[in-house]
């Protein structure tokens, strides 16, 4: 078969159009992966805080209990943890947010 120079040049031409195109999906497919990545990392995140709210009424008791504790010269962290059935993590994570409230005083901060 003979073929004439016109006719090899669009060959070569679709060929290459056909190389680029395959390129352009795998980078659009690249780049969607990227995206499902980052969107299912920021679902994660929000499940995990989700997961770690505080209902406002808790905050509210625990900061109650933390400054009886003080007054009482107990150690507030242990007295939230034994009153209101927390955990350490959990007793810390309602306190922080009492602060981050106002309710509380920052450590050492006088209330």
């Amino acid at each position: 078969m003979n073929i004439s120079a016109r006719q090899w040049l669009a060959r070569a031409d679709r060929a290459h159009r056909r190389e680029d195109s395959q390129d352009f999906i795998e980078r659009a497919a690249a780049g969607a992966l990227v995206e499902i990545a980052e969107t299912l990392e920021e679902i994660s995140n929000a499940l995990h805080k989700a997961q770690h709210a505080t209902i406002p009424g808790e905050v509210e008791r625990a900061a109650s209990v933390y400054r009886e504790a003080l007054e009482d010269g107990r150690l507030p962290l242990k007295a939230v943890m034994k009153e209101l059935d927390l955990t350490k993590p959990t007793a810390s994570r309602r306190i922080r947010a009492a602060r981050d409230l106002g309710l509380i005083p920052e450590k050492g901060e006088q209330a």
